[in-house]
């Protein structure tokens, strides 16, 4: 019996030998073996603005003082004498598209392209005032005039940033204050082709504190973003992708809805795919006083599906994202303080098939 166990035990241990006599490669090969993973790579984050919502990063006017506006001091058929202390205006500056009823900001840059086609120069120190004429007349930005400005084409500019700005109408007005000028120097000019000052205004408010908005208002919002696939070190390699999804992270903060799209652009900012179709994105809950209740604001997501060759395509020639947001408000006026903003991250969620 011994001898029998110790033969068992001998073929045992030679079984073990041949066994361990494998290479570690042959025992863990799992070359023809394929599994499915999900990759989940952050690609782009976009904040909208309350400046940008409101519309009150680019406001523009563009405003004309003509000859009727110098009547008073100017006599078009006689030599102009030197001219010093007199007033321009005032004047309205027309807002074509205002959504607001007021704002106010904390900061707020103001620039002024002037072009003089008077036939006699502007002097230095003449001052710019610009000022409310709705909810009382106070002054809502200042500038002077710093170089003189030749007449028939001369121009200048005047830039101005202002800090804790107070409410400001949607029906403001411009004038020239402290008209200083040298006349025509003892001739007469042609005041009916030298016509004018044409006065090109942009005012960017920087950082709102609030701005009261109309309701019923309709009004269109766009942005863009510079938009990588591919930059992720971490990223599969393309032959291993199989499909993608790319995932929009909507956060409403605004007291307004609106219809949103998106779209890739390339280089140039022509549109190579949409993102996704038209999604509406509900308002938060507002209270009495027209401002967001903050518990309640909106989160939304929207998935779009890729082929491997569509997400290829956008990868190699995509290099912006571009956001529409169609607003509508409600009956009631509403109100959008700094902290209102709406945010959107995208996130491409690929699904690959990996050999190992």
């Amino acid at each position: 019996m011994k001898n029998i166990f110790y033969t068992k035990r001998a073929l045992f241990l030679l079984a073990c030998l041949v066994f361990l006599g494998c290479s570690k490669d042959d025992l863990f090969n799992y070359s023809d073996l394929e599994h499915n993973a999900d990759w989940i790579l952050p690609v782009v984050k976009t904040r909208i603005s309350a400046e940008q919502v409101s519309k009150l990063n680019d406001l523009k006017y563009d405003v004309g003082a003509f000859t009727a506006d110098i009547t008073s001091f100017v006599n078009p058929s006689f030599p102009v004498p030197p001219i010093s202390g007199q007033s321009i205006g005032p004047l309205d500056l027309d807002d074509t598209d205002s959504i607001y009823v007021r704002f106010r900001a904390d900061t707020a840059d103001l620039k002024v392209c002037i072009t003089n086609n008077f036939p006699m120069n502007i002097k230095a120190g003449t001052m710019i005032k610009i000022f409310n004429s709705v909810l009382n007349t106070d002054t809502i930005f200042t500038g002077m005039i710093q170089n003189d400005i030749p007449g028939k084409g001369g121009t200048d500019a005047i830039i101005v940033t202002r800090t804790n700005m107070p409410w400001a109408d949607n029906q403001l007005k411009i004038s020239l204050e402290n008209f200083t000028s040298d006349g025509t120097n003892g001739t007469v000019e042609d005041f009916s082709v030298y016509n004018n000052i044409d006065i090109k205004i942009g005012i960017d408010v920087i950082h709102l504190n609030e701005v009261e908005l109309y309701g019923n208002i309709d009004y269109l919002v766009s942005d863009t973003s510079d938009f990588s696939l591919g930059s992720n070190p971490n990223e599969p390699e393309e032959e291993d992708i199989e499909s993608v999804k790319l995932n929009l992270f909507i956060e409403n903060g605004v007291p307004v809805s609106y219809a949103v799209k998106g779209y890739f652009l390339d280089a140039n900012y022509t549109i190579l795919d949409s993102l996704f179709g038209e999604e509406t994105i509900p308002a938060p809950s507002i209270d009495g006083s027209g401002y967001v209740i903050n518990s309640t604001i909106v989160e939304h997501t929207i998935v779009s599906s890729f082929t491997k060759s569509e997400y290829l395509f956008v990868k190699d020639n995509a290099q912006y994202i571009y956001y529409k947001l169609q607003f509508t408000s409600g009956p009631n006026n509403v109100r959008v303080i700094n902290s209102n903003n709406i945010k959107l991250q995208l996130t491409a969620d690929l699904k690959t098939k990996v050999s190992l």
